[in-house]
């Protein structure tokens, strides 16, 4: 991964998510931009790299890769995630079985569409924990 992704870029979302499970695919891929150095237009337009937020996102360094921390990568794939049950599965992993899922919608402000896709993936999330709770033990 680190041959593909720019030096500038974060792993984010889906992509970070990968990296943390092993789960999923890392395509497409998510990246978060810092806002120095400045990236040129056409660099940010081909790989859609949204600006970080340093009060939203902490990011953790991995061999060579820069990717959001797995509590800031959880909070992405919930909100940024297309996919319902790999982003379940995904934040399942990341935040270990004694965590509150609900209080993640509550850490960022949401549109009407994505308030209501991250509660479909937060009762796909439950709905995984109750049926599997034998894996999902092992993650806390």
């Amino acid at each position: 991964m680190a041959n593909v992704l720019p030096s500038w870029a974060i792993a984010s979302g889906i992509t970070a998510g990968w990296v943390w499970t092993g789960m999923g695919y890392p395509t497409p891929w998510q990246v978060l931009r810092d806002e120095l150095p400045g990236l040129s237009p056409l660099e940010r337009t081909s790989w859609q790299a949204r600006l970080r937020s340093k009060a939203h996102h902490s990011v953790e360094t991995i061999g060579k890769i820069r990717l959001l921390s797995s509590q800031s990568t959880a909070v992405e794939v919930l909100l940024r995630g297309h996919n319902i049950d790999a982003g379940a599965a995904q934040m399942l992993f990341l935040l270990g079985a004694n965590s509150s899922l609900d209080q993640l919608l509550g850490q960022r402000r949401t549109s009407p569409t994505e308030r209501h896709h991250a509660e479909v993936m937060l009762e796909r999330a439950k709905l995984l924990r109750n049926r599997y709770p034998d894996i999902t033990r092992y993650t806390s």
